[in-house]
């Protein structure tokens, strides 16, 4: 037995279709190899498989196509035996948002269950019975109720031997080329393109005919209605895109089903469709047309009308990206709501919709500049934005401004993209007019930054007010008001212009705004009013003339971008949207959020295809750089944490910004990939800065380290009792190992650098304990040369008072008895031991005495001239070649053990060898 529910499961649901269309549902059950008939009927004649699993299979017809699908399989089964159960039963095909199709039909036939039959079998539900009798040769019978069928009260389906069904679909195609034809360029460039149709149509044996600027042929089957859509779409890509000296012309195409219609010149004409707004090379058809095209083929939305989607409304086709004439081609994933797009109102001057007119603005709601929607949207990944986009088609289907003007005060993503799409035309606002009489600036679009205030001179916000109220007897009291103190002011005319806008009478906001432009003084205001002039002109569909002044606006303000992005919308609306795209992109690298622009801008509709494809090479750019910076990030953290201590202020500001840039990284947004690579670029760069600021000053860190060093070198090294120094010399060279390695490391690495930091930190801590052990033998040390030098004093002295007295005593003695003091003479003579010894006595006192005296006045002078010779006679010894690093040869200049006198011998020996040994 097969049930029909193992089927309908394997279909896909949508739980919130686009459209709906009814047609009939069938149900086919065959035994053993299913004839490969069966498939290329149902596909002539317009049918959808659904799902197919084991022996049977699920179809979708949108009309009575099927039953002349039947009547060509019964022909073929009178001759061919055709084992086959087919059942019909109402059923829909549901289309979704991203043109999905799903199946669905009343519960009752889910839970059918049969056996295969021996013979063509075709059961017709009673609802669809008259329209099988009113075809010809084509009859019911009675079939009974049979176990396992819902009892819905089937026919039997018979056919006529000789009745004969070809497949009743067929298609129009008509194409026409872009411009005016009696404009020479134009004419050129279709007679160029025409050529290439033309060949293509020969090769394709496909019968056409050409009137007017229009070339019209004729398609049978759905096979050639695919092979002939993909062959033009692919020609039109080819020409476009390959430098092959092939001249490209951009044309308009539209394919129609041939059912009320005939193969006639005048067929353009009988087609309801206006031919200004197709997007250009692009086949345009019903969404019925497309889906017999399959797969391959992408199905864009272009309705422009409210009102509930109908499976005849039109749309266009493009192929998907595995079909594209050519590699890495594709399409950003974004398309604006339809509901937000369609509307039956003349475009509104303040917002480019066509769903309420200009006094029912909601932008006349809006304070002020809000240039922050920028910067929110660029933080929103593509994704969100769809649905964010899909969810507010919703809420716009059938609804009016009022609603729009809710929304767009939300913080969701709904309010977010109306919020971006009424800021792309701020320049024509009401709330720009506001800045334009404020400013202090002479140029835009700087000039609308510096602002006075509200109240700091004479404006007429009455005026204002009223014209956002619309109350049209108020403004004309004002204005009037106004006009009798200011005459043919500046700020009367222009809001006047605004308000003759409103109106709908074009001729006279144009003549306001030249009135105004008259009364103007600086650039920044001739340039707006040649804008709102071009802005109107663009409104009214005359493209020309407002790019004409579009072009006077950028003369007066060469730095504002508006006019130039004007310039190519409207390029983009005449169809031409390769030139326009050169006008739009152009800005691209300088100003990233340019790019979620022109994503929102409903202007660029007509040519929204290309548009996509078009930024879809500067997307995958962006992209692949965004990603190749993405790889390095989650490596930031240890890297970051490699060079800086936890208590280092650049490194919480450096983890706070890697984080941020982790989460940017996973946003799908182009001002997102933008970002990426240009913060960690700058990331990378600061962090280079800081690394070389802080190995600059560990540098000079190292230097005060070394010569304090040095200091305490020379300072220990007239120690003279060596065995001593044994702890300070271990910690003086272990600081002097330690900076001899900085110096000769490389301290871009991040352990290195790191290292550094903590040795610097020891050394320090070393150098001050040195210090205080240096106080202590500073004392010792100038303890032992003050004895030596007084020891050398007094040894001096004592000899010359010893050689004195041996000469005293005689020469006394000699001296008493040559003047006759006898009695002295022998007095002495006798007791000259005694007064030799008291004599010496007295001559060791006075020498020591003197000895003291002479040390204590010139010690510090003879120590400094002893420590000079010492480092000169080292500093020559440096000079004679000697290649070790400073810290070396401090390291080794240790005080070599030996004290007392032979301590300065011995340093002035050494110093003269230019060697040094150290503990």
């Amino acid at each position: 037995m097969y049930t029909m529910s193992q089927l309908t499961q394997m279909v896909p649901p949508i739980a919130q279709p686009k459209l709906v269309a009814s047609g009939i549902g069938v149900w086919v059950v065959w035994d053993g190899q299913l004839s490969p008939v069966l498939n290329q009927i149902f596909y002539d004649f317009g049918g959808f498989e659904q799902s197919q699993v084991e022996e049977q299979s699920l179809w979708f017809f949108f009309g009575d196509e099927v039953f002349k699908a039947f009547a060509r399989l019964s022909s073929y089964a009178r001759v061919n035996k055709l084992p086959l159960f087919i059942q019909t039963f109402p059923a829909s095909l549901l289309v979704g948002n991203k043109f999905e199709t799903s199946f669905t039909c009343p519960e009752e036939f889910l839970n059918q269950e049969v056996e295969a039959s021996q013979d063509l079998e075709i059961l017709i539900h009673p609802s669809f019975m008259p329209t099988v009798e009113g075809m010809t040769g084509l009859n019911i019978k009675e079939f009974p109720t049979r176990e396992g069928l819902t009892p819905a009260g089937f026919g039997l389906m018979t056919t006529d031997a000789a009745v004969g069904y070809n497949s009743p679909l067929g298609w129009y195609y008509m194409l026409r080329p872009l411009g005016d034809p009696l404009d020479k360029n134009t004419a050129e460039g279709w007679r160029s393109i025409f050529s290439e149709l033309q060949a293509l149509l020969e090769r394709l044996a496909i019968k056409h005919l050409s009137h007017e600027g229009y070339l019209i042929f004729g398609l049978d089957t759905v096979r050639a209605l695919r092979i002939v859509t993909r062959e033009l779409l692919q020609l039109e890509e080819t020409i476009r895109t390959e430098d092959g000296g092939r001249k490209y012309w951009p044309c308009v195409m539209a394919c129609v089903l041939k059912q009320g219609y005939h193969f006639n010149k005048d067929l353009p004409k009988r087609i309801k469709l206006d031919w200004q707004q197709l997007s250009p090379d692009y086949p345009h058809m019903s969404f019925k047309s497309a889906l017999y095209l399959g797969r391959d083929f992408r199905v864009n939305d272009v309705r422009r009308s409210s009102g509930k989607l109908d499976i005849d409304d039109w749309c266009h086709i493009s192929l998907t990206s595995h079909e594209q004439a050519g590699e890495g081609e594709g399409q950003v994933p974004f398309q604006l709501p339809a509901n937000l797009l369609a509307g039956n109102d003349v475009t509104c001057f303040y917002c480019g919709l066509t769903n309420h007119s200009a006094r029912q603005c909601p932008t006349k709601a809006i304070p002020d500049l809000n240039d922050d929607v920028w910067e929110d949207l660029s933080l929103v990944d593509m994704a969100r934005l769809e649905e964010g986009g899909m969810s507010l088609n919703r809420e716009l289907d059938g609804a009016g401004p009022e609603v729009m003007a809710r929304l767009m005060e939300g913080q969701d993503i709904r309010g977010l993209l109306l919020r971006g799409v009424f800021e792309l035309t701020f320049a024509c606002q009401l709330r720009c007019l506001d800045r334009i009489w404020r400013s202090k600036g002479k140029t835009l679009p700087d000039g609308i930054a510096d602002l006075a205030a509200p109240d700091d001179g004479e404006y007429l916000w009455n005026a204002v007010d009223m014209v956002r109220r619309c109350d049209d007897e108020g403004f004309e009291n004002e204005i009037s008001a106004g006009l009798a103190k200011h005459e043919r002011g500046f700020q009367p005319r222009s809001i006047q212009g605004f308000h003759a806008m409103e109106q709908g009478d074009w001729s006279r906001a144009a003549y306001f705004w030249q009135e105004a432009a008259r009364s103007a003084f600086s650039p920044l205001q001739h340039g707006w009013l040649a804008f709102l002039e071009g802005r109107a002109m663009e409104v009214q569909g005359d493209y020309q003339r407002a790019m004409g002044l579009y072009k006077q606006a950028k003369s007066e303000c060469p730095k504002w971008m508006e006019p130039t992005y004007r310039m190519g919308v409207c390029l983009v609306k005449m169809g031409f949207t390769d030139q326009g795209l050169t006008e739009l992109l152009g800005p691209l690298l300088g100003n990233p959020s340019l790019f979620n622009r022109i994503l929102l801008d409903p202007e660029l509709e007509r040519g929204r295809v290309h548009i996509l494809a078009a930024l879809w090479k500067p997307w995958c750019e962006a992209l692949a750089v965004r990603d190749e910076k993405a790889t390095h990030l989650a490596e930031l953290p240890e890297l970051l944490k490699s060079w800086f201590r936890p208590d280092h202020p650049f490194l919480k500001e450096g983890l706070e910004r890697a984080k941020f840039l982790r989460e940017l990284a996973k946003i799908n947004n182009y001002v997102s990939f933008y970002r990426v690579v240009k913060d960690y670029d700058k990331f990378q760069k600061d962090l280079n800065q800081t690394v070389e600021k802080e190995i600059a000053a560990l540098n000079a860190r190292l230097k005060e380290l070394h010569v304090d060093l040095k200091n305490i070198h020379h300072e220990a090294a007239w120690f003279p009792f060596g065995k001593l120094l044994r702890e300070f010399n271990k910690d003086f060279n272990a600081c002097a190992n330690k900076i001899n390695w900085m110096h000769s490391t490389s301290l871009q690495v991040p352990a290195n650098f790191r290292k550094s930091l903590d040795y610097v930190d020891e050394i320090d801590s070393a150098v001050v304990l040195l210090k205080a052990r240096l106080v202590t033998l500073r004392i010792v040390r100038d303890s032992t040369l003050f004895v030596l030098l007084l020891g050398k004093s007094f040894m001096w002295l004592e000899l010359l008072g010893l050689a004195l007295s041996l000469v005293a005593v005689p020469g006394a003695i000699y001296l008493a008895q040559k003047t006759g003091q006898f009695w002295l003479a022998g007095l002495l003579e006798t007791q000259k031991w005694q007064v030799q010894k008291g004599l010496l006595l007295i001559v060791s006192i006075v020498a020591m005495a003197i000895a003291a005296i002479k040390t204590a006045v010139s010690f510090e002078k003879k120590r400094a001239a002893i420590f000079k010779a010492r480092e000169e006679m080292a500093d020559k010894a440096q000079a004679k070649g000697k290649k070790k690093p400073e810290a070396v040869k401090q390291a080794k200049a240790l005080p070599p053990g030996k004290g007392g006198a032979a301590k300065a011998q011995d340093a002035k020996k050494d110093a003269g060898k230019g060697k040094t040994k150290g503990k």
